[in-house]
Parts: C-alpha cells; structure tokens; sequence
C-alpha cells in the first residue's frame, strides 16, 4: 500500500531539514520508510542546510520548490556567491538527491565540520511562542557561531548518523546561556542582512576591488596591498574569540587565504566573503586616518574604541553613544568600568562600596555564582567586574589551578595511606580523575608517590610438564607397537602431527629420553 507523507507548516525562519524533523517525529514512521515515501528511497541522506531534491518535497507539502529553495535552504547563499555554478546550483537542488557537491564543499580548502547551531535564548521563545524548539535557517550559516538576534555563542550538537535524521532532534531548553564577543555578534547581524537581501533580491555582487580602494588597500597601480590587508583582516578574525576554526585566517601571513578572493569568477567559500564584506563595513565605522602612502603599510591611528571612550567621558547616555558607534550597551559598560568612566546608571545596585567588595571576594577565589548569591546581583555582572581588573583573570585561574593540584594530590595520598597494599592500577581506579591530572602537570611527583611498580608475571599458555608426562605414555605404546625403527617424523604424525617432537624437543625431556632408550 503506498503511503502519502504530508509535511507540518514551516515556523519562522525554519529550516527545510527541520520541517522534515518534525514531520518525521510526529507521522511516528520509521526513518527508511518515511524517506521512501517522501523521497523515494530509504538511503537518501538529509543536509541540514542544503537539502536537496526540492521537487520530491514539495510535491509532499503542497508548495512551490522555489519557495522551499529561497526561503528555507541556504543555496541562495552559496548561488550568490558562486556564479559560475548557479546553475548547476539550483538544478541540483530541485532534482538530485545531493546538491553539496554542485556548493563545492568538497573542493574550499577551508571547511568547518558539520553540526546543528541553536541560540539557547531562541529555543526558549520558541517554546513561549509555538510550544517547541526548532531549528532556525540563519543560525546554519557556515561561520556564524553568534546568534544576530541575541549577544550569545551560539550551541553545536552533532549531526546525527546518516540519512540525518532522527526522532526527536531539537534544541534544548537546559543549555547555559554564554555571551559572545562584539564583533562576533556584529558579524552574525552583518550576515542575517546581507541572506535577507540575496533572498529578496535587492544587493547585487560587492566589487571588492574598487571597495578596497577606498580604504586604501589597493595602490594606485592597481595592486592589492596583501601584508597590510591580511594583518588587517586576521586581526578582525582574532577578535572574534573563535576557537580553533578552519574557516579564519590562520596567520598574519597567510596570503593564500585572500589570494584569489579579490579576483572575479573565481570559488571560494561563501563564509570567506561574508568576513570580507564585514571587515569593509567595519573598516567604514572607524575614524580612520591614513598616512600618506608609502607603498608599504598603512597606519590606523584612531580607532572606535577611542572614539567609545571619548563620547563617555562627554557625559553622553550608553543609548545615544551605541546610536552613534553601532556599539552594544553591555560593551560600553564594560569599556567604562575597565576606564574609571562614570555612568549615570538606573537603578544604582553596583556603586563603588559594592565594586570593591566584589573584587575583593574574587581576588580571594570565591566563585562568581557565590559572590553573586551573596550580593544579589547576576554572574554575568560579576564576571563583567572581574574582567575589568587587569590580571585577575589569570590570577584566579592560577588560584583555581592551585586548588585543584592541593585538592588532587590530598585525594591520592588519603587513598595510599588507607590502603598500603592497593597497586598502581587500584590506584588509577579509584581515583581516575586525580591520577590523570597529575600524569599530566605532576609527572615526577605522581612517580615518587605511588607503590613501586611490580614486575609482570609470565603466564605460559602450556604447561610443558604435564604435556610431557601425557606424550611419554603414548609414545611408549606407539613404540611398542610400531619398533624402533619408526622413525621420529612419523611417530609425530602418529602423536598427531603437532610438531611437539621435532620443535619443541627441549620442552618435553622425559618423552625424548623414552625415545633414545627404544
């Protein structure tokens, strides 16, 4: 009997994938059967932002593939800025069961691997407003990892095995919520904009060439001033605050990241171009003075933070100095309390009697969530605090790390001292966690505290004895049946063609004295 999928209505800014997930959850199908039925085959596999095979889809939800591709894929993205394969592009995504290929994923040099992002702040309006998490199509961008609506990092879950998808895969309302850097947060805004606008068609190809002109990027021989752009450009990525990430320049050097980005018709990934037309962007909100050209390097003398701080100490309101700077609120403050700055701020809980005993208890180790318990305010505004104490950062991670070297080597020396026979493999039992951490930053003094290393012991699999005691007795009754002229190949064979006689004959004394008497 054949069996009709229908998919569920697609949320605000919901991912085709995540339409599929629902759908699937809700129909209480299994995974092969419901992608037969939809698909056509129960092996096809599902990408998180690219999913392919639009007229299938579309014909089970009763929308126009277009739709599907604009509004809920990002290959408008990766379309807009691989010309040359747009067509191949869009050909793909409507009718082949993987698109990914014609996006060139398989062929950037730079690449990220491949997860689920929610905003945990998100997730949890969407349980207010809908009654459950999904998946937004803007938190997918490759390279985003802030969300545009809210100052927050954004949460990674592995993909799950393939096709996937699976039953019941949503964002979580227990995740803590972590903020994220400015400029991170800025970029993730520059990218929502700039999809929003491929999407509805009103932005056309940026001519990097004549934008970097302006700034002073290009010589007048039309050259790109690659030392001066890359500098730039991973200083930018650096404050980001990314982790390890194979998307972002790796150096001050590394030329090949924008060797061919400056060029026309060439591929690169989309992510590549969204840092670039952001880094432009940014570069137009700094006062920005450039010295006269030396055909080396330029120098920028008057940044925005500067500029920040100047406004703030004119007395200006945190609103009307973000109005003019594009700067947050949270970041002014935190520039103001690092500078001395005063702010007129309402309602006055942090005053400067509070401040200082805040920076007293942190001074000391006390942990963020029991300072704030204690004054009645959030970790995040102790945090704040603690951030704008120049050292105290590393001076509390030095504490914490002293801590725990105290609290590790107190566990493993109480564990010895109650059991002086355990062994070293009892040890690392009972205190994994202890013994690890010490065999990496107390090596010598874990080695001179733990009971001597015992031997090991040799355990032979035969035991030769009783083998011999066994092979005398059957050789004697071969011998007196066959003579002595069997010879000793042949009484082997006889015994079973083991080869116990002729390679292992110092094993087996008693059985080759029997042999030589005969």
């Amino acid at each position: 009997m054949e069996v009709v999928v229908r998919l569920l209505s697609a949320l605000s800014n919901e991912t085709l994938y995540g339409r599929l997930m629902r759908s699937l959850t809700v129909s209480g199908m299994k995974t092969e059967r419901f992608l037969d039925a939809l698909l056509g085959s129960s092996r096809a596999s599902i990408h998180p932002y690219l999913t392919s095979n639009l007229n299938e889809i579309a014909n089970a939800c009763g929308e126009q593939p277009h739709i599907l591709l604009r509004d809920q894929t990002l290959f408008p993205l990766f379309s807009f800025y691989l010309p040359s394969c747009r067509q191949a592009i869009d050909d793909d995504a409507l009718s082949a069961v993987s698109a990914w290929r014609a996006c060139q994923l398989a062929n950037f040099r730079e690449h990220e691997t491949l997860t689920l992002k929610y905003c945990p702040i998100c997730a949890r309006e969407d349980m207010r407003n809908y009654g459950l998490t999904y998946w937004h199509l803007n938190h997918q961008t490759p390279g985003i990892e802030a969300c545009h609506l809210h100052c927050v990092w954004l949460i990674h879950v592995p993909l799950p095995a393939r096709p996937h998808i699976a039953h019941g895969i949503c964002p979580s309302l227990e995740t803590r919520v972590r903020e994220c850097s400015e400029i991170a947060y800025q970029l993730s805004i520059f990218a929502a904009v700039k999809l929003e606008a491929i999407r509805n068609g009103d932005t056309e190809p940026s001519d990097y060439h004549q934008s970097l002109k302006k700034n002073g990027y290009i010589t007048s021989n039309g050259h790109v001033r690659r030392k001066a752009l890359v500098a730039e450009l991973f200083k930018l990525a650096s404050q980001l605050e990314y982790p390890d990430f194979g998307l972002l320049p790796k150096a001050e050097d590394d030329f090949k990241y924008l060797s061919s980005l400056v060029k026309e018709s060439t591929s690169q990934h989309p992510f590549k171009h969204l840092l670039l037309g952001f880094f432009i962007e940014h570069a137009k909100t700094k006062d920005v003075e450039i010295h006269p050209d030396n055909g080396r390097n330029l120098v920028f003398s008057i940044d925005l933070t500067e500029r920040c701080k100047k406004l703030l100490l004119q007395g200006l309101s945190m609103a009307e100095v973000s109005r003019r700077t594009g700067k947050s609120r949270c970041y002014l403050k935190c520039l103001a309390l690092k500078e001395n700055i005063p702010l007129n701020l309402k309602p006055r809980v942090l005053n400067e009697k509070m401040r200082f005993c805040i920076i007293n208890l942190a001074r000391k180790g006390f942990h963020r969530r029991e300072i704030a318990k204690r004054f009645g305010i959030s970790c995040g505004s102790v945090e704040m605090l603690i951030s704008t104490q120049t050292g105290l950062v590393s001076h509390r991670k030095k504490c914490k790390f002293e801590s725990r070297r105290r609290r590790y080597k107190h566990q493993l020396l109480l564990y010895i001292e109650l059991h002086p026979q355990a062994n070293r493999q009892q040890c690392k039992e009972k205190c994994n966690a202890a013994f690890f951490w010490l065999l990496n930053h107390e090596p010598t003094w874990l080695e001179e505290v733990l009971p001597a290393a015992t031997p090991p012991i040799r355990h032979d699999r035969v035991d030769w004895c009783e083998r011999d005691k066994v092979l005398a007795s059957q050789a004697e009754r071969l011998l007196a049946i066959h003579g002595a002229d069997i010879s000793l190949a042949k009484l082997d064979r006889l015994l079973g063609g083991h080869g116990w006689l002729l390679r292992y004959s110092k094993k087996i004394p008693l059985t080759m004295n029997l042999i030589r008497k005969f």
